[in-house]
């Protein structure tokens, strides 16, 4: 199964170590998101990154950042993918001057994701296992999921409380992935590792 680790909108002086280790052991996309921050202050994250990682990395914000760094493409917040020209005109500048960028953004409700009509490289459905969860994973519940899912055509990642014991209803609503919360970046290193191996070989 495809993973995404997602980092917290915070600091933590054990992140960086972790983003490394996570790497190392097969982590293939993280989600840079740091709203608080500078692009200065983002640019020192990335530089303590080994280079070899930089086309694993997705940044939210900052988006001229993964053109510099040769990242691996842009998160969009909900402001930039709506109608308005200036959005519009976003999309079409990342696309046209950076084509080999992906770009992703994040649903908060499955009815917002079937009233999508743009393409993206993936996309992410937040808060599907935490405990404000409002998903029903019932038989009327999980044929709702998967029939808008199907009809999106695009990959679609769950976020939000994953953790193995859901496995069989992320692979039954057929989801392309998980993304790991920021709490995989404040584990223990074991635990930490244990949960990213455990979805890459499910």
């Amino acid at each position: 199964m495809q993973v995404i680790a997602i980092t917290s909108s915070g600091t933590s002086s054990k992140e960086i170590k972790r983003i490394i280790d996570l790497f190392d052991n097969g982590l293939m996309a993280l989600h840079l998101r740091k709203p608080k921050m500078t692009t200065k202050e983002v640019e020192e994250i990335l530089k303590q990154i080994p280079v070899k990682y930089h086309p694993y990395i997705m940044i939210h914000g900052k988006y001229p950042l993964a053109s510099k760094y040769k990242l691996m493409g842009v998160h969009l917040k909900r402001s930039h993918r709506n109608n308005l020209l200036s959005s519009r005109l976003l999309r079409l500048r990342l696309r046209l001057f950076s084509p080999k960028l992906k770009i992703s953004t994040t649903f908060h409700s499955l009815q917002s994701l079937r009233e999508n009509t743009v393409q993206y490289d993936y996309v992410l459905l937040s808060n599907v296992f935490n405990a404000s969860s409002k998903f029903n994973f019932e038989d009327s519940g999980m044929k709702l999921l998967k029939t808008v899912i199907g009809k999106c055509n695009q990959k679609v990642y769950a976020i939000g409380g994953v953790k193995m014991e859901f496995l069989p209803s992320i692979k039954e609503a057929e989801f392309s992935g998980v993304g790991l919360s920021s709490s995989v970046l404040t584990e223990d290193d074991s635990t930490a590792i244990n949960a990213l191996q455990g979805f890459l070989k499910s």
